[in-house]
């Protein structure tokens, strides 16, 4: 995985010039434009005015509101946050920077479906505002963006964060969740039953490992042993806690899902914030630490046999 010095240099090189060029100095370059034109409209106004002549001066007054009207940018005066159009742009960069084999795909519903599969955000609220999917190495992978619907204030019952599916490079049958933190066991759709399971607890031999997650699961105990290693609980404790403890895991379906917690929507900053280099670094830290989690893995390696 790339570093954090070549990406601000990529960045600054190839991002920054292009977009805050299209977006910071497009106000600029209109009012330069206009201040012949206005000067022209405001001077025939004031004539107007001393001759008596109210009712071309009312035309000439509208004409000049509606020339300001027509050529300001409302995005960059009144948008708090990047426009939509514009985000997902950024944002496809950087992952071409990270991923160039990942592309940027149409939100639908099968990404609502793949993110129910994963059971991470059982009772949860979340949007999805990104979605990108291909390949990282060898292994598969899909990436979203989600924000909490319910808002800041109820963190609670709502996810806002990064959301990564890869496939694994062990096959298994049971479906498991693995929350930073204490959280109540889920309920959760499993084929051959009827209505929602609830999953149980599962203690494993790590005393550190249970101490940050709450493991939940349908395995038995040898396909558990099996996918939780001393080497994977090793790993998802060191990743956990260079991410403050804001990282959940699940297991199913052959593949594994990743969900980075974020105290605030990511990527979603005002306009300035294309130019601002610590949101840029808080950026590239969040898009390089998900990205990086199929290699922390080793997801491309098949280094396990099966039970």
């Amino acid at each position: 995985m790339k570093t954090t010095e070549e990406f601000l240099t990529y960045y600054q090189a190839n991002i920054e010039p292009r977009f805050t060029r299209n977006v910071a100095q497009k106000p600029k370059s209109k009012l330069l434009k206009l201040i012949i034109p206005l000067s022209l409209l405001i001077s025939l106004l004031f004539f107007m005015l001393a001759s008596g002549n109210w009712m071309f001066a009312t035309l000439v007054f509208m004409g000049i509101m509606i020339t300001i009207i027509l050529n300001i940018d409302w995005n960059y005066v009144f948008v708090s946050e990047l426009n939509p159009k514009l985000r997902e742009k950024v944002l496809t960069e950087m992952l071409k920077f990270y991923a160039p084999e990942m592309a940027y795909q149409p939100i639908s519903g099968m990404l609502d479906k793949t993110i129910e599969i994963s059971n991470l955000f059982d009772g949860y609220d979340y949007h999805t505002y990104y979605n990108a999917e291909g390949k990282i190495n060898d292994t598969f992978c899909q990436l979203a963006c989600l924000y909490n619907t319910e808002g800041d204030k109820n963190q609670q019952t709502g996810f806002t964060g990064m959301f990564l599916l890869t496939t694994f490079n062990k096959s298994f049958y049971g479906q498991y969740v693995v929350y930073s933190g204490f959280h109540l066991a889920p309920y959760v759709n499993i084929p051959g039953q009827h209505g929602p399971v609830k999953l149980k607890e599962i203690k494993l031999e790590s005393p550190e490992f249970n101490s940050l997650f709450s493991v939940y699961g349908t395995g038995d105990e040898v396909e558990t042993r099996y996918l939780f290693t001393p080497a994977m609980m090793q790993r998802m404790v060191e990743l956990s806690k260079a991410y403050s403890n804001r990282l959940h895991f699940a297991f199913a379906r052959n593949h594994i899902f990743f969900a980075i917690a974020t105290p605030d929507f990511p990527f979603t900053e005002g306009l300035n914030a294309l130019t601002d280099a610590a949101i840029i670094e808080s950026w590239n830290n969040l898009m390089h630490f998900t990205l990086s989690l199929p290699e922390q893995f080793h997801l491309d390696e098949h280094l396990w046999s099966k039970p």
